[in-house]
């Protein structure tokens, strides 16, 4: 049976389909066959998958708490906390495929949204690199207009998304 698993300090995080084998045995068939690869290799990607988004869950927070130097008790705690967002967000279905390029969809696409309309004004944006104008611009941008962005942060989604799609209906077994 397939069970996905992550241990991280004195925690361990598993996923697991219930005891009902048969059912995920036909899922990883299915998809299997939808891609044209081995059954073990559908197994593979589910699991590094689930280890591999659990890791990157944690890796902004625990970064931050370690350069504000936070006790070795707090890091755990930030990283058990963003750890179980996670999972939570997963069994919610609230994570999807971005298409963003950034952590924060809203602040990413409003700065890329602000960079492409001062390169077609003629004017040139802030230095990657000025953290200062970037938040000053991006603040503003979603204190005026924060509507517009996130009808793009959907439009990406949505449009990101529709490459994802399996038939199943013209699926042969």
């Amino acid at each position: 049976m397939l069970t996905m698993e992550y241990s991280q300090g004195e925690h361990d995080y598993v996923c697991d389909a219930n005891g009902d084998t048969d059912l995920i045995n036909g899922a990883v068939k299915t998809l299997a066959t939808a891609y044209g690869i081995h059954e073990k290799s559908v197994a593979y990607l589910l699991e590094y998958g689930w280890r591999q988004t659990l890791q990157d869950s944690f890796a902004g927070p625990k970064k931050k708490a370690q350069d504000d130097g936070e006790s070795d008790d707090t890091i755990a705690t930030v990283i058990h906390a963003a750890v179980q967002k996670r999972i939570d967000a997963l069994k919610a279905g609230s994570m999807v495929l971005g298409a963003t390029g950034g952590r924060d969809p809203l602040r990413s696409v409003a700065q890329y949204m602000i960079e492409g309309a001062m390169r077609a004004a003629g004017q040139t944006p802030p230095a990657k690199n000025d953290k200062a104008a970037w938040k000053k611009a991006v603040d503003e941008m979603l204190q005026t207009r924060l509507q517009l962005v996130k009808d793009e942060v959907a439009k990406r989604r949505a449009s990101k998304n529709e490459k994802v799609e399996i038939k199943l209906d013209e699926l042969q077994f």
